[in-house]
């Protein structure tokens, strides 16, 4: 079964049980496993999504297996990207500084940096308040093909994205972009990127 019949067949069901539109799929290389990552799910939940793969597609039950990430690992990788952000920033201050013979680009370079993270990124209860907005948006509108080309700058628009576009600096493309891309190749790649909005997603 191939990742976009596994999208088209089994993720529509997933979805119906989680009420959880962000369900992501990954097939194993090499292998017929696949792994759904989803929301936490309950009981209940779990024993109707094995009983959906048993009986809709004739998976063994046996091989149907489930893993929470439980609140400490959550918390163990906070403090890890809070530590790997202050020590980037102390090297990056150091290269800076000894690159250009001036502690003053890099003490910039470091305010910056700060500005994207601090000021840039409001507080998240700023953003809760677009919650429903978002998830009418991507749980409950349709995707409309039909209304344009793929192949056209606008037929691309109205492709589904899987980056949300939050508020970037004023003129800077950075998440548009990365909005675009999703539209363009899906949900099946890595973005990786050193400063700027994205890297607070």
């Amino acid at each position: 079964m191939s990742i976009e019949e596994i999208d088209d067949q089994i993720v529509p069901y997933i979805e119906k049980i989680t009420g959880d539109g962000n369900v992501q799929t990954t097939k194993v290389a090499g292998s017929n496993d696949i792994i759904i990552k989803t929301r936490t799910l309950d009981k209940d939940e779990r024993e109707e999504f094995a009983n959906v793969m048993t009986e809709q597609f004739g998976v063994n039950e046996d091989s149907i297996t489930a893993e929470t990430i439980s609140a400490t690992v959550s918390s163990e990788m906070q403090r890890d990207a809070i530590l790997s952000v202050v020590v980037s920033a102390f090297f990056m201050l150091l290269y800076i500084w000894f690159r250009f013979k001036d502690i003053r680009f890099a003490g910039s370079a470091v305010l910056a940096l700060l500005h994207d993270v601090l000021v840039v990124a409001r507080p998240i209860a700023t953003q809760t308040k677009q919650q429903p907005v978002a998830e009418y948006l991507y749980k409950h509108t349709p995707e409309k093909p039909q209304y344009g080309n793929a192949n056209t700058p606008a037929g691309v628009s109205l492709e589904k994205p899987y980056f949300e576009v939050s508020g970037c600096c004023p003129g800077c493309g950075e998440a548009p972009y990365y909005r675009l891309v999703s539209q363009l190749f899906g949900k099946d790649m890595l973005v990786a990127n050193a400063t700027g909005c994205s890297m607070i997603y």
